[in-house]
């Protein structure tokens, strides 16, 4: 039996939304996995990821700031050497640490793969430098890993004809479903009206959370609640514009533990649309490959053309 593929993953810090995936590739067989942070958490996200939800190898670098913003990697390369990997994902081309790795092959991986999520309609700026930095990533690369076509399209429209692979952002659903099963036997965490509309995410502007208040209102609902979960940069703004509204059907539960989410799902049995405008990547749902559940619940039937109902 030939040995495992050794794989590492230089991501720029541990976001909770990537341990199902990370956490389905260590329990491969034919997979040795490392994942390699270059910091705990990330601004301006309040993510708080919790280590227990992690089922995989992971080592966060030490990091010196350059020019202020980007970290620095100062280990990466003794890590990458030590662990010898067959296959190098770097997680973009904004940081220092993944133009080490693509110029550091064969010694920091015998293949490196670029993993965008970029679209022709990112809203974090373009320049030509940027851009030249971007078409030289994607010359070093071997292959580019894309959540969708648009991320694709983005990238073949700088020049680039490398063999592309899909990797969907996924849910653990086998133990959102066990939560569930627990919360069903326990107090419910929030006493509002029936039927509850659930929103789960990052208060900021791309999410479109001043869209779905401004529909509540306008709607006029008398029955039901809506139960808005997560934090960001929109939180005070999003709170004003509520002022209006009966407090006693729209609630901002804050923060919330991923572990801790099974139990607002249940207790929310409304179901939503949302219209989501596009995200600082350019797409939300990355025309239809930006969430893939898995065959083991029921939300497969409820998700139809990328965007869940």
């Amino acid at each position: 039996m030939s040995r495992p593929v050794r794989l590492a993953i230089v991501q720029p810090a541990a976001a909770p939304y990537r341990f199902a995936s990370f956490s389905a590739l260590a329990a491969r067989e034919d997979v040795d996995l490392l994942v390699a942070y270059l910091s705990r958490g990330s601004q301006p996200y309040d993510w708080r990821a919790d280590d227990r939800e992690a089922r995989f190898p992971r080592v966060v670098l030490e990091t010196a700031a350059l020019w202020g913003v980007h970290p620095f990697p100062i280990g990466l390369r003794r890590t990458l050497r030590r662990f010898g990997p067959d296959v190098t994902i770097v997680g973009g081309w904004d940081e220092p640490a993944y133009h080490i790795v693509a110029m550091g092959r064969p010694r920091l991986g015998r293949r490196v793969v670029l993993w965008v999520e970029s679209t022709a309609e990112d809203r974090r700026g373009r320049s030509r430098v940027k851009d030249a930095v971007k078409r030289a990533m994607l010359r070093w690369a071997d292959a580019v890993l894309v959540p969708g076509s648009s991320a694709r399209h983005y990238c073949e429209s700088l020049g680039a004809s490398r063999r592309y692979f899909v990797a969907s952002n996924a849910v653990d659903n086998e133990r959102f479903l066990a939560g569930a099963r627990r919360a069903r036997h326990g107090p419910a965490p929030f006493r509002l009206p029936r039927p509850v509309f659930l929103y789960v995410g990052r208060l900021d502007p791309e999410k479109g959370v001043d869209v779905l208040l401004e529909a509540w209102r306008r709607a006029g609902a008398r029955q039901g609640s809506l139960l808005l979960v997560g934090t960001g940069r929109m939180e005070a703004r999003l709170k004003r514009q509520a002022a209006g509204l009966d407090r006693e059907r729209v609630r901002f539960a804050g923060f919330i533990p991923q572990r801790d989410l099974p139990a607002s799902m249940v207790w929310s049995r409304g179901r939503l649309r949302v219209p989501l405008p596009l995200g600082p990547l350019g797409d939300g749902d990355q025309r239809g490959h930006g969430l893939r559940p898995s065959d083991h619940c029921d939300l497969r039937p409820r998700c139809r053309g990328g965007a869940g109902s």
